[in-house]
């Protein structure tokens, strides 16, 4: 089964046009002491944000004006992901030491803590929902196998998957939680499963799972990226997935800004590398649709590029400094995130 699925998930498309669209960033809030990396826009006009010092946000006007909470208790955490699905209902996650998932169904007033771990060996690294009620939390490999969360429940609980078919890789193996964007959840008929970007020592690559209906546990395997690091501060930090299901990948050298990479998987299960190069370090990739058009747009901390599909041809729009690019749930609208509690939208000029 794992095969068909790699297969059928890994197609590529094949097109031809011209790059003609001009977008700019419109900034919507700053001047929080906050690093934003968690970002889930709901629609046009829910939009929440997560970050580090505890730092929740949530907008229900598309950004015009924010509520700012700290759920009580963790004042320094650092929260790297968050999974919304509405104004009311918002599930986010803390890195690690602790690392810690919290629940709200009323909008933030309150939060329940419904997983918590303070084994130092445990770092939470992003989440992804298939739908309101299945998602997974991936985090660190622990003793070279993967770290799988899973909820079939909306977030409410959550359960430490297995596998006993896996083998383990010998080396430190850990992915990035730069934008909560290092795993991405897809579906393909009665199948489901997620990818998962990862560094084991000096290899860089995709976890593929195929969860098993049947024993209720993930099958794994994992594919060779031919991107060589050699410092633990280079590797793939984001991928998605389009909607003709190829997949994108990018990353570089958070201590190298003017550092990038990026990459599509092809339907033969290789990875092409187009001539167009994003231009520096980029912690999240996210595919969109713009008047019809499929697009991507990455994103680090020296700015963002864009490019359609029809023709990779990677155009910087801002050179602000981001962590993460999201799409719109329900629409095609970006939303972006940065330091110092910046946020933005992604305009058409």
């Amino acid at each position: 089964m794992m095969k068909s699925i790699v297969s059928a998930v890994i197609g590529f498309l094949v097109c031809a046009g011209v790059y003609a669209q001009d977008f700019s960033l419109q900034m919507l809030h700053s001047s929080i002491p906050t690093n934003l990396r968690g970002l889930s826009p709901v629609d046009d006009s829910v939009v929440w944000v997560c970050g580090s010092n505890g730092h929740v946000g949530k907008s229900t006007n598309g950004g015009a004006s924010w509520k700012w909470m700290r759920p009580d208790g963790l004042p320094k955490a650092d929260f790297r992901d968050v999974e919304a699905f509405d104004e009311n209902r918002a599930v986010i996650m803390a890195a690690g030491f602790p690392a810690v998932i919290l629940y709200t169904n009323n909008g933030g007033e309150s939060w329940t803590q419904v997983f918590r771990s303070n084994d130092s060996a445990v770092f939470l690294d992003a989440m992804d929902f298939w739908n309101e009620d299945e998602g997974v939390c991936i985090g660190d490999w622990i003793d070279g196998k993967p770290y799988t969360l899973y909820t079939n429940n909306g977030g409410k609980t959550w359960q430490l998957m297995g596998d006993t078919k896996f083998k383990p890789l010998t080396e430190k193996t850990a992915s990035f939680a730069a934008s909560g964007t290092c795993v991405r959840v897809f579906e393909i008929g009665v199948y489901k499963g997620f990818i998962q970007a990862i560094s084991s020592g000096t290899k860089h690559g995709l976890l593929v799972a195929d969860f098993d209906s049947k024993s209720k546990l993930f099958e794994y395997e994992f594919k060779v990226i031919p991107y060589q690091a050699s410092t633990p501060s280079q590797g793939i930090f984001s991928l998605c997935i389009n909607p003709d299901t190829t997949i994108w990948v990018a990353g570089g050298d958070y201590a190298k800004p003017t550092l990038g990479y990026f990459a599509v998987m092809k339907k033969n299960e290789t990875f092409l590398v187009p001539e167009s190069n994003v231009s520096g370090y980029r912690s999240c990739i996210e595919a969109f649709t713009y008047d019809n058009a499929p697009m991507v747009i990455a994103c680090g901390s020296n700015g963002a590029d864009i490019t359609t599909l029809k023709q990779i041809t990677w155009k910087t729009i801002s050179q602000v400094p981001l962590n993460t690019a999201i799409k719109t749930k329900k629409g095609n609208t970006v939303f972006l995130t940065g330091q110092q509690g910046t946020i933005y939208k992604l305009v058409a000029e």
